[in-house]
Formats: C-alpha cells, sequence, structure tokens
C-alpha cells in the first residue's frame, strides 16, 4: 500500500506499523500517527453504521438486530476510548470526549436496559430515564456529532503535520 496516493495523500493508514504515535524523528511525525488513528476511527464509525443498517436489514427479530448492533457500538466505544488511554489520539480531544459520553452514557446504558427488558417492546423501554425511543434518537445525533468531530480532528491534525514536517 506503500505509495498509494488519494486525494488526501498518502492513505497506508491501514498498515497497523505506520499506527506508533511514539514514532522517531519530529514533532510532525508523532500528528502524523495521530491523524491516522483520527483517520482510522472514522472509518470505524463509518463501518459500524453500515453494519448496523445491514443488521436490522438481515435479522428479522429487532431485538436480536439490537443486541447485535448494540454490541458493535461498544466495541467502538471501547476502541476510541482504548485509542485515548494508548495515546493514540489525545485525551483532551472532542473524539475522546465524545466516545467515552458514547460509551458510558449510551451505548452500555442501552443495550444492558434493553437486555434487561428482552420481553418489552423498544417503545416501551425506558433507557436513563428517557423513552426508548427519545433516547435512540439523541443516541444518534450524538454518534453524528462523533463522527464530524473526528473527521475534522483528523484533518486538522493531518494539517498541523504536513506543517510540522517541512
Amino acid at each position: 500500500m506503500a505509495g498509494w496516493r488519494g486525494l488526501s495523500g498518502n492513505l497506508d493508514i491501514l498498515r497497523p506499523e505506520t499506527w506508533d504515535v511514539a514514532s522517531r524523528g519530529k514533532r510532525g511525525q508523532t500528528r502524523l500517527a495521530m491523524a491516522k488513528w483520527y483517520g482510522l476511527l472514522l472509518v470505524l464509525q463509518i463501518l459500524v453504521s453500515a453494519v448496523v443498517v445491514f443488521v436490522f436489514r438481515l435479522v428479522e427479530s429487532r431485538f436480536s438486530a439490537g443486541m447485535i448492533a448494540g454490541s458493535l457500538f461498544v466495541l467502538l466505544g471501547v476502541a476510541v476510548v482504548s485509542a485515548g488511554f494508548a495515546g493514540k489520539i489525545r485525551r483532551s480531544s472532542g473524539t475522546f470526549l465524545l466516545g467515552c459520553v458514547h460509551l458510558f452514557g449510551v451505548a452500555l446504558p442501552m443495550i444492558a436496559t434493553r437486555a434487561l427488558q428482552a420481553g418489552a417492546e423498544f417503545s416501551q423501554v425506558y433507557v436513563l430515564g428517557m423513552p426508548g425511543p427519545v433516547f435512540h434518537k439523541l443516541s444518534t445525533r450524538l454518534y453524528l456529532l462523533m463522527m464530524v468531530v473526528t473527521l475534522v480532528e483528523a484533518v486538522l491534525t493531518w494539517r498541523k503535520a504536513r506543517v510540522g514536517a517541512e
């Protein structure tokens, strides 16, 4: 993949050896590695969204589809939070903060509440005191905000890395 050029430059984000934040050399290289992590998290966010749509189309049981989707959102939240604690992204970043809110304030409470009330219709389930559909609408907006913030941070960090490397 080395040398593969796209609209935004070198796209070798999928090579694990390029993910090291503590890279050798200038500060710009560290920012470049961080920009790649933001890019990877954005790709994962988009991928999870697409898979969730397909899960709800393919799985007949809404409860089963919801549990699969919830599990994917929890795994994504764990990835974002882990990246922050591992130093791959800044813990003061919007991506990390929104990832924490999404994991601990949305994904875990929703999947736990849904699992505990498996027999009830989603419209009858209350998550953190809110009706399920209202809470889901809030969680969707939060997730979209996290995707936008991740994109902005990827672009800004990438630009700073390019300037720092020159």
